[in-house]
């Protein structure tokens, strides 16, 4: 999916970032979060924080869920990527299909 690296962050003590990965020489902050209800603006801001402390030039939250309007919203203003279940289960799916191509 074209990252050149990827590292994990402290289990706790994190600063709301899970992974930092690395594309397109950019540094990505990503948040994790695996609900059953929506997830709120907490998340986005938790992650553009931690943007801010890893020195990331952007961040992203994945959840295996969706997420409110209010955190879209927040979402959109602060430039944070969302990726929810329909996006996560489509970046899987062009992930299997890039793995079935000849090397």
């Amino acid at each position: 999916m074209g990252y050149t690296g990827v590292e994990l962050t402290q289990v706790t003590g994190d600063k709301g970032v899970d992974i930092i990965a690395y594309k397109n020489s950019k540094k990505i902050a990503i948040q994790c979060k695996r609900y059953d209800a929506k997830l709120t603006n907490t998340a986005i801001q938790q992650v553009f924080s931690g943007q801010h402390i890893y020195k990331c030039d952007e961040a992203c939250v994945i959840t295996n869920s969706f997420f409110t309007e209010q955190a879209i919203d927040d979402a959109r203003k602060l430039q944070v990527r969302l990726i929810d279940r329909k996006s996560l289960f489509n970046l899987t799916q062009q992930a299997n299909d890039l793995a079935k191509l000849p090397q």
